[in-house]
């Protein structure tokens, strides 16, 4: 696709080699344009996560190509990859991650301050879009799960990224908070961030653009009425 933001042929994953290798995936293309919002669902240890570390730049494939905003994200330097990610790319975990010694401010703030351009007024604009302002000077262990992980949102939208790897998010949330979570995050899409969601919770159907199902190492574009009769 010509006008995809992230570009992926013949992915594949394995661990190990000769009669112990594990092959995880293999020849996973995808593509995600601008704003699109992607569902990746799949039980646990298909290689939701695998994949989403490989897009992310946090791990390697065994074989194939990607682009990211139209740079060879496959063969970038160490260096050129902690860049891209720290200017193109937002994460968003299971655990929200957040630093419990530093405020839910600092906490927001620091993607920023690691790249040199700190501004606490932004972070504090994205803790009011996610209805946060009041717990800015909280610590993290003060505030409930479903704050934490909108906190985990803002953070990750702190230098402004073109696309969020979000992996299990909602993991450890109930369902109120995690369909808060997922309308969140397409809201993000509609203000033209591409996100790339993976879970095993089908209420995200409903929010994706798209829905993939990697299973038995294989990808698939399906319809949420077809998912529905493979489980």
């Amino acid at each position: 696709m010509a006008d995809a933001l992230l570009e992926a042929r013949g992915l594949a994953k394995t661990y190990g080699e000769g009669a112990s290798a594990v092959k995880v995936f293999e020849d996973i293309s995808l593509s995600v344009k601008e704003g699109e919002f992607l569902v990746l669902l799949g039980p646990s240890g298909s290689g939701k996560s695998t994949l989403l570390n490989i897009l992310g730049l946090l791990d390697v494939p065994t074989g194939g190509s990607f682009s990211i905003d139209g740079a060879d994200a496959a063969n970038l330097r160490e260096d050129e990859k902690a860049a891209l990610r720290s200017r193109k790319i937002g994460f968003i975990f299971q655990f929200d991650s957040l630093l419990p010694e530093f405020t839910v401010l600092e906490n927001v703030e620091l993607p920023a301050l690691m790249r040199g351009q700190p501004n606490p007024e932004h972070s504090l604009k994205l803790l009011e879009r996610f209805s946060l302002a009041h717990a800015a000077r909280k610590f993290p262990p003060e505030m409930s799960g479903g704050e934490r992980q909108r906190a985990a949102i803002a953070r990750a939208l702190r230098n402004r990224p073109r696309i969020i790897f979000a992996d299990e998010p909602t993991g450890n949330l109930d369902g109120d908070n995690a369909r808060r979570v997922f309308g969140d995050l397409k809201e993000l899409s509609r203000g033209g961030v591409a996100v790339l969601l993976a879970t095993h919770n089908n209420e995200a159907i409903g929010y994706g653009d798209r829905v993939l199902s990697l299973a038995h190492g294989k990808l698939n574009e399906i319809t949420p009425a077809a998912f529905s009769r493979e489980i």
